[in-house]
């Protein structure tokens, strides 16, 4: 891809990597933890939160869960417009964009989710 067609991807990709971390801001914030500190990359985003390693099993798996499920959540939308008849090439690789975002951080491997 290139020109403008590559602008696109990389906003559309940076677009759902976003939409990824402000779900674990959400979850944290709603769980009753301060985000300190927010830091957004090109490959993902670090969280600061407080109390600092206060957070229980549970809260930890619904934070770590919350990024993925939103990506997974646009997969499912996009693949219910699709079948409307939305074939759009931007769709799809929004579709691809949360799909691969979503299941790369499932994977049990740290620095990820």
């Amino acid at each position: 891809m290139g020109g403008l067609a590559g602008l696109a991807a990389s906003i559309i990709f940076f677009t759902a990597l976003l939409c990824h971390e402000i779900a674990h801001v959400l979850v944290s914030e709603a769980l009753g933890y301060e985000v300190l500190h927010f830091t957004m990359t090109p490959f993902g985003a670090s969280l600061k939160l407080n109390p600092l390693f206060e957070t229980n099993a549970e809260a930890e798996i619904l934070i770590a869960a919350a990024g993925p499920f939103v990506n997974l959540l646009f997969v499912g939308g996009v693949s219910f417009l699709n079948g409307l008849g939305f074939n759009d090439p931007y769709l799809k690789f929004w579709q691809q964009a949360n799909l691969l975002i979503g299941l790369v951080n499932l994977l049990p491997a740290l620095p990820l989710d």
